[in-house]
């Protein structure tokens, strides 16, 4: 269950205290935005990181951009502490936005400065900050260490508040390690030391954290109790990310309780708060309860429609954070070939020092043979001979290190393709091949359930999706499975001759269900007797391919035809259908590994856009070569031609 760990140090300005203490937030937001107009640069830093702090729990956006006005100016005045303040605040912007990786590079950033100026307490703030993301990235161990780490600088400072936000992480963590016994005692200490110093937020964030461990156990009174206790603080301090929290935890136990009319009221409460500061991981959890409280009410058209909505929203995590692993990748590649160019270069510094040394001995040998052409002439000649012998082992030389840079140059090329084919398999196993059976599982799941209540009309709804699913998996499988053949070399080709329409009328009858389910007429115009000398399998493969794009991106009661026309020496086939089309832009994306697109079909179809770069290597296994025409709105012309049979 979700638990609150402190994301931050409040920085406290000493200049602004005391108007802090005197007036409302909105009161101390307009003052300072009144007096920043008249602020010298350094009071603007300061002004700056206060509206940044202020706007943390209202809108994430403003206090991004309030960081960010800060760092430009502490880089400029060369604040080195103010720069490590805005680079702390940013981090924790991007923290709260479930950026994990973004937030960790400014985390980082901050800690390098704050040890260069040995800033204490800054030190034990980012140790704290940096075990949040290993926390989100679930390395619970590693969240220890850094904590503990934060916990021996505070205690040496002496800093009773920044140690209790220590011990309630501590908590967390332990919590992670489902060691509730130890994360027990460590939220009871964080709440003994807040009620000491009477810190209302540290003292709900501890009652929150205590009620999910006696949730945890079952206690459900006892955990409503200081659920409660907790959102009344909360909405006395207007904290809305901590609301949204308590809200989130009061409509969970509500559900576990059967009281779904003050679950619903809690869950759509929540959720407002959730979308009003942009948390993505709060939102995405609120419509993982959502799933669960309209299954247990039998409702399973909304269940499926929240958990659609979890999953879109899961991935869009997943995608940003594996984006960025593989944007490292990529940056380790590059790192090896510049180690590669600095050999290289290191090289080319001895030619040209091998090079200044020749022309030395040039002027030397000048210089003796000028003495001794004048004592005998035979000295002279014996000199050029040698001159031009150096002369000509050089410019062998510059020969071979011409052709050595050029090979390496091919050889980077090489494996920048390599690598991008590498990283598109590995996010295809690692995400297209996940997501479907997880889809799969959660479909056979609802299917269940909705069984047990008989539920025809839904039972049928359902196993369509499951089909539907299955379907689509087992393309992908066989596209990957080609694809991989191809790029490995192991594709064999055996062709022999086929009639053209047998095949396409195969191809057809495996669309039969897609077809019938769109209303879609496909019309085959191909002659009979079309005999073709091509391998079957790849052949079909091609046509398959396209013929299931066309169903894919033609509406409901759509038309498809399958044509084929021979052109001198070739035969041309084409699949034209009067769908939602391509545009200029896009087309240009279709045959790219680097930049492979996909967009779902007119009934929300997904594709992972493996399937026309296939094709277009297999047409060139076959001879022949793939060409599109589009037209958005008014559909697609796909067309490809093979050697006529002699």
């Amino acid at each position: 269950m979700i638990r609150i760990v402190f994301k931050k140090f409040i920085l406290i300005l000493l200049f602004l205290g005391q108007i802090f203490s005197v007036f409302p937030q909105k009161q101390i937001i307009d003052s300072l935005k009144q007096r920043v107009r008249y602020a010298t640069e350094e009071e603007k830093i300061d002004i700056y990181l206060h509206l940044a702090g202020l706007h943390e729990g209202i809108s994430l956006n403003l206090t991004r951009q309030y960081a960010h006005m800060a760092l430009t100016i502490s880089r400029g005045l060369y604040d080195k502490e103010n720069e490590a303040n805005a680079l702390n605040k940013l981090g924790t912007v991007y923290y709260l936005f479930s950026d994990y990786n973004k937030a960790l590079e400014y985390y980082i950033q901050s800690l390098t400065i704050r040890e260069e100026i040995n800033d204490q307490q800054g030190i034990a703030g980012s140790y704290n900050n940096i075990a949040l993301i290993y926390d989100a990235f679930k390395d619970y161990d590693k969240a220890l260490e850094y904590t503990l780490k934060s916990f021996d600088v505070n205690k040496v400072l002496g800093d009773k508040e920044k140690m209790a936000i220590n011990l309630n992480n501590l908590g967390v963590f332990y919590s992670a390690k489902k060691n509730n016994a130890l994360a027990f005692d460590y939220f009871q200490k964080a709440f003994t030391i807040y009620k000491e110093m009477n810190n209302k937020q540290g003292i709900a964030d501890a009652l929150n954290n205590l009620g999910d461990i006696y949730r945890e156990n079952r206690q459900y009174n006892e955990a409503l109790s200081y659920f409660m206790q907790s959102l009344r603080i909360n909405e006395e301090l207007n904290e809305i990310y901590s609301i949204a929290l308590s809200k989130f935890n009061l409509a969970d136990i509500y559900s576990e309780t059967q009281r779904y009319d003050l679950a619903f009221q809690n869950l759509l409460e929540g959720l407002h708060y959730a979308k009003e500061i942009e948390s993505n991981d709060l939102i995405r959890d609120f419509y993982g309860l959502f799933e669960s409280y309209y299954r247990a009410k039998n409702n399973y058209k909304k269940a499926l429609e929240y958990h659609q909505l979890y999953a879109q929203l899961n991935d869009s995590i997943f995608n940003e954070q594996s984006s960025d692993k593989i944007a490292d990748m990529q940056v380790r590649f590059e790192t090896e070939n510049k180690d590669k160019e600095i050999k290289l270069l290191k090289q080319n510094e001895e030619i040209r020092n091998l090079q200044m040394k020749r022309h030395k001995n040039q002027i030397i040998y000048l210089l003796i043979s000028s003495i001794l052409i004048l004592i005998l002439g035979i000295a002279g000649i014996q000199s050029y001979k040698i001159k031009k012998d150096a002369i000509e082992i050089l410019r062998k030389r510059n020969v071979e290190y011409y052709y050595s840079n050029r090979k390496l140059t091919e050889s980077q090329n090489q494996l920048r393709e390599l690598n991008a084919t590498r990283d598109k398999f590995f996010s295809i196993i690692s995400h297209d091949l996940i997501n479907p059976f997880q889809s799969l599982m959660n479909f056979t799941e609802i299917l269940n359930t909705a069984t047990a209540h008989g539920d025809k009309e839904e039972i049928q709804e359902i196993c369509q999706l499951i089909n539907l699913a299955a379907r689509n998996h087992y393309n992908l499988l066989q596209n990957l499975l080609q694809w991989t053949l191809a790029q490995t070399g192991k594709l064999a080709s055996l062709p022999k001759v086929h009639d053209a329409k047998e095949m396409i009328n195969s191809v057809i009858s495996i669309f039969k269900i897609n077809i019938d389910e769109k209303g879609i007429t496909l019309v085959s115009d191909i002659e009979d007797k079309l005999l073709i000398y091509v391998d079957k399998n790849i052949f079909e493969t091609v046509l398959r391919n396209l013929v299931s794009n066309a169903i894919k991106f033609t509406r409901k009661n759509g038309k498809i035809a399958i044509r084929s026309t021979k052109q001198n020496n070739k035969i041309e086939f084409a699949v034209i259908d009067n769908g939602i089309g391509i545009s200029e832009k896009n087309c240009e994306k279709l045959f790219n590994l680097e930049k492979t697109f996909s967009t779902k079909g007119t009934f929300k179809e997904k594709g992972m856009g493996l399937g026309l770069i296939l094709c277009k290597e297999f047409i060139e296994i076959m001879g022949g070569s793939l060409k599109v025409a589009s037209t958005p709105g008014k559909g697609s012309r796909f067309s490809f031609t093979i050697p006529v049979l002699t």
